[in-house]
């Protein structure tokens, strides 16, 4: 059985009976493994729950998994469904292979919107997304996020930091190419540009 639950804030939330019950028995089929819960935000999880006061009962016995960046052939894969070359070009560019922005930018052109305003559009609507990201990056981090903006290579590069920099891969926020580091899609280019610069 799948279990969708939309707009989980607002079932946890005073009133609704949900807090005590209902999250309480998912909560305990959870950590009997008799349930899994997968959720699919694109915010930082820690922080919402924290802001939601869910921290202990859903974090405390949730394994964290990121998907990171889509294959290339994923997001070719996406952007043929219905997509010229042209504009399939214009949503790689913008989003890279990140699924939430690619998706986002791809579905806007798909509807018929033009590429650039489409661009300028997803940016503005992924502000919140990647200012999460942002903030749920170390100072260490956000360092090297910084230096990626202008690409990193691999060589040379110090132990500790060639770790960090694996692991913001992982979660996506890197991409690692022909033994160099950098940001993927111009928009969390730009993102990340502008908070590095103050």
């Amino acid at each position: 059985m799948v279990l969708l639950v939309d707009e989980a804030a607002a079932l946890a939330a005073p009133g609704h009976r949900f807090e005590a019950s209902f999250l309480g028995v998912l909560r305990a089929a959870g950590q009997r493994q008799r349930l899994a819960w997968v959720s699919t935000s694109h915010a930082d999880l820690h922080t919402l729950f924290k802001d939601d006061h869910l921290t202990s009962p859903f974090l405390n016995d949730s394994l964290k998994l990121t998907i990171g960046t889509l294959e290339s052939e994923a997001a070719e894969a996406l952007l043929n469904q219905g997509l010229t070359q042209d504009q399939a070009a214009v949503a790689l560019a913008q989003a890279g292979r990140l699924p939430y922005p690619l998706q986002w930018i791809a579905d806007a052109i798909f509807r018929g919107q033009r590429p650039e305003p489409a661009a300028d559009a997803m940016r503005e609507a992924l502000e919140p997304t990647y200012d999460s990201w942002w903030r749920s990056a170390e100072d260490e981090e956000k360092q090297l996020l910084g230096a990626c903006v202008e690409g990193v290579a691999l060589a040379g590069l110090a132990a500790p930091d060639r770790r960090r920099l694996r692991r913001l891969v992982d979660r996506g926020l890197v991409t690692e190419e022909e033994g160099k580091f950098a940001l993927p899609g111009a928009a969390w280019r730009d993102f990340v540009a502008e908070r590095r610069n103050g």
